[in-house]
């Protein structure tokens, strides 16, 4: 045989190959993404909370939902006749379910403005942050606490946060607001919690936070105190992260 057989015997075997090949690593068509049921998933009482009817409560707009996608709607009321209304949104994480209704856009829309996120920003940074370490949150905070409110009461009573979680923790005490009191205690057991903000530096101690005047130069503080194995997590988002620590 001659090399000018030979080469197209050579090419003519790889495109052979090559189109076996092709036809083997085709990727094969995923199946139908069916979606939970997520009404039949919700509880219709829990931890002193029922669930109501919706005809009162803040819902958003309908929008068509696509495969894969669900929402499910609910309202409900505690003794102290407070009201929430909870929507579950499952899909993928830019579908029009899941974008929609995040609070920034779901609220807004209804005509409701969003004044201060600053306990879920906090909850979201306790998620990863090292015990006894620091989380420095930036809000403004422009109404403050409401003087007078129960929360002010209640903040104003006690000492710090060993003193609030033991004043939640007597039989038959209850407050008004006192959740707000109680995530601030239990996230302040674990991390020192700092607050940058409009708000007075008095304000801000009455609240058993500590004022922090310039961001940049507490973390440098902190970072020299710390040593060069400490970490630092940005969390711009705020209370729209959903933060984790990787496994190492």
């Amino acid at each position: 045989m001659t090399p000018h057989r030979l080469r197209l015997l050579f090419a003519a075997s790889l495109m052979l190959l090559t189109g076996v090949a092709t036809a083997t690593l085709k990727p094969a068509p995923s199946g139908a993404v069916i979606a939970p049921d997520l009404d039949a998933m919700l509880p219709d009482a829990f931890a002193g909370w029922r669930r109501i009817a919706l005809s009162d409560a803040v819902l958003p707009a309908e929008t068509e939902l696509k495969e894969g996608e669900a929402v499910a709607y609910r309202a409900y009321r505690d003794e102290l006749d407070r009201t929430v209304t909870l929507v579950v949104a499952y899909g993928p994480p830019l579908g029009d379910s899941v974008r929609l209704h995040r609070p920034e856009k779901c609220y807004v829309a209804q005509g409701f403005e969003i004044l201060d996120q600053s306990r879920a920003a906090l909850s979201a940074g306790a998620r990863i942050v090292k015990p006894g370490g620091t989380i420095i949150l930036a809000a403004e905070c422009r109404e403050g606490v409401p003087p007078g409110s129960p929360l002010d009461q209640l903040l104003r009573r006690t000492r710090g946060p060993e003193e609030i979680l033991a004043l939640l923790a007597t039989p038959g005490f209850v407050r008004a607001e006192q959740w707000q009191a109680q995530i601030q205690a239990l996230i302040q057991r674990k991390a020192t919690v700092l607050l940058y903000s409009s708000l007075a530096a008095a304000v801000v101690r009455a609240a058993h936070l500590t004022p922090c005047a310039d961001i940049s130069a507490t973390v440098r503080e902190l970072m020299d105190q710390r040593g060069p194995g400490a970490r630092i997590a940005a969390l711009p988002q705020g209370p729209l992260s959903i933060p984790y620590l990787a496994d190492a």
